[in-house]
């Protein structure tokens, strides 16, 4: 059995499905057990992902994220939400006799068997990682970004063990001011000097796939603010999230026309990433 997390705000239901689908499509082979933690979910929405794990003989546990309200006074800023943070809890709010857990951000697609990273002996450290991924150009006062957190294998015994939730709020609470890629940061900042690492096919972006030349990735993430779903994304990798939404119940994706508006917003976008100068 593999247990999987994810952690997301109500509106990526449908991202999640999707995501769902290319995992159980292409790790048929594979039993699984995901723990899904939102902040609230419709009938409708129940109903989507049942039909999703019934269709491939698998399991899922909707978890409502309601325990930890001092969550609401973490720091957010640009397309984040406080979902980011609810996958630094995931060793309270896991049963306790599961002792590690893949975490898969809901932007991403799997093309092939995950089972190899499950199988990282995780020994006593946090997690194992894609590392590095994203390289930090810009010089301000928090520290770089040395691993991303949308693909970990979470080793939720340590995790338990070192007490890392009191850790990750107290990070929180004394870097307040210099947190800017939200979990990311908390994590690199309490667990970064206990990681052990895979290969980059399992978190492959945009810049990584042109750096392997597109060689077998296993995980195709989305990162940054623009998505697949999104009429202005422009990665050359959408196409696959779009054939493997053809697999649910969701209705296909009608973009909406480039209106001024939506020229304006989309130059807004693109003004708030060159500001940030952050490489992919």
């Amino acid at each position: 059995m593999i247990y999987i997390a994810c952690t997301i705000e109500s509106k990526y239901v449908q991202h999640f499905v999707v995501m769902m689908n290319s995992l159980f499509i292409n790790n048929y082979k594979n039993k699984f057990k995901v723990f899904l933690v939102i902040d609230k979910i419709s009938l409708f929405s129940r109903c989507i992902i049942h039909y999703t794990f019934i269709k491939y003989g698998q399991e899922v546990e909707i978890i409502l994220f309601r325990k930890f309200k001092s969550i609401y006074n973490f720091p957010l800023s640009a397309h984040a939400s406080y979902a980011n943070y609810y996958r630094l809890f995931l060793s309270e709010l896991l049963p306790v006799e599961i002792t590690k857990v893949l975490y898969l951000d809901c932007d991403l697609i799997v093309l092939d068997d995950i089972l190899p990273i499950w199988n990282i002996n995780l020994e006593n450290n946090f997690a194992a990682v894609c590392y590095p991924l994203i390289i930090n150009s810009y010089n301000y006062p928090t520290r770089n970004i040395e691993f991303n957190s949308g693909v970990m294998l979470i080793n939720l015994e340590v995790w338990r063990n070192s007490n890392v939730i009191e850790k990750f709020i107290n990070y929180i609470h004394n870097n307040m001011p210099n947190i800017r890629f939200w979990d990311q940061d908390v994590l690199n900042g309490v667990i970064g000097s206990s990681i052990t690492t895979f290969d980059d096919r399992y978190n492959c972006t945009l810049k990584t796939l042109n750096r392997i030349n597109a060689i077998n990735p296993v995980i195709i993430h989305f990162i940054g603010t623009h998505k697949p779903w999104h009429y202005y994304c422009d990665h050359e990798m959408k196409y696959v999230y779009h054939e493997y939404r053809k697999y649910t119940l969701l209705r296909p994706i009608v973009f909406k026309e480039r209106t001024f508006y939506y020229r304006i917003k989309e130059y807004l976008y693109r003004f708030i990433i060159s500001r940030q100068k952050i490489i992919f």
